[in-house]
């Protein structure tokens, strides 16, 4: 299966110590416009691949739905990669609605003592909270990336994965 990952904006609205996408407060002004990013995934279709959404946040994106029901609509399986911090009751409902099949949350540690020290004071708080919104509506799997500071973790982040009814766990 071909997988593109998809950084689709550089906001966020975290500032994570270790930010590979070089996110931001702000979108990037280069960032493709709601009729540019359908184009794209038109151009993509044909090949059938997974498409990853990712940032930054994509839930910042103000047309992120409109994108995602244009790729389901072409036969497109698309999953979101997010921090979950800004996962409500109603943005799990409106995830789920989209057609998006699976949702992955990064998380740095098992408990906030660790995942905080990275991405921020109640981020670990805000993203738990977010995968409980998901839970029942749509699958999610958490993401853990391993470090120096984190690795002794990989236990308890194993075990609070399947905790909270992961479907996966990517180390």
């Amino acid at each position: 299966m071909l997988i593109i990952a998809w950084e689709l904006t550089a906001a966020c609205n975290l500032s994570c110590q270790y930010c590979r996408a070089s996110a931001s407060h702000e979108p990037d002004r280069d960032e493709l416009d709601t009729d540019e990013a359908k184009r794209f995934v038109e151009s993509i279709a044909p090949l059938k691949p997974m498409l990853i959404l990712s940032g930054g946040e994509p839930l910042l994106r103000p047309d992120l739905f409109p994108i995602i029901r244009r790729a389901v609509s072409l036969g497109i399986r698309v999953s979101l990669a997010s921090n979950g911090t800004l996962i409500t009751t109603e943005l799990a409902e409106k995830i789920a609605d989209s057609g998006v099949s699976r949702v992955s949350i990064s998380l740095d540690g098992a408990d906030a003592a660790m995942h905080d020290l990275g991405r921020g004071q109640g981020s670990f708080e805000q993203a738990t909270k977010g995968i409980e919104n998901l839970r029942g509506r749509v699958d999610f799997q958490i993401n853990f990336t391993v470090t120096r500071k984190n690795q002794s973790e990989l236990i308890r982040i194993f075990d609070l994965a399947e905790k909270l009814g992961a479907a996966a766990l990517h180390i």
